[in-house]
Order: C-alpha cells, then structure tokens, then sequence
C-alpha cells in the first residue's frame, strides 16, 4: 500500500493515499498513538518514514496491513 506522509505541528503526524484530500492525523496522547480523520493542514510538510517516532512506525505498519484486507473501510474508522 502506498501512502504519503506529511509532519505538523510538534509531535503530529498525517498519512493519506496519494492524491486523497482527507488524511489521518496520528498523535501521541498519554503515551499511545491515536488518529482521527482531519485534513491535511497547509503548514505540514512532507515526511519520510524513518522520519517518524518508532512506536508510530509501528502503528503504522500495523495500519496498513489492516487497511490492505479492509480496504476502505479502515480509512474511514478512527481508533
């Protein structure tokens, strides 16, 4: 699955399928990553994988792995 990612603000992350308006925010609350669907805010920057937080790297794996069997599906519910 490919995926774009872009930085935010401080420690926020974004994720979207290329060429998707709506992405994935993924932020850290009480030490465990959690997203939300938002768009993508003007001031993020594109990032590169390595770039993020390894627990995050790990969520995001795991997001992906659950997004190739569910399809859509996965992109549209919030953990």
């Amino acid at each position: 699955m490919k995926i774009e990612i872009f930085a935010g603000e401080e420690e926020e992350f974004y994720i979207r399928m290329p060429g998707s308006a709506g992405a994935l925010r993924w932020f850290c609350c009480e030490g465990s990553w959690l997203n939300a669907r938002e768009k993508l805010p003007k001031g993020a920057r594109k990032a590169e994988f390595f770039e993020l937080p390894e627990t995050l790297r790990e969520e995001i794996l795991a997001f992906a792995a659950r997004a190739e069997v569910m399809g859509n599906q996965a992109w549209s519910a919030e953990n």
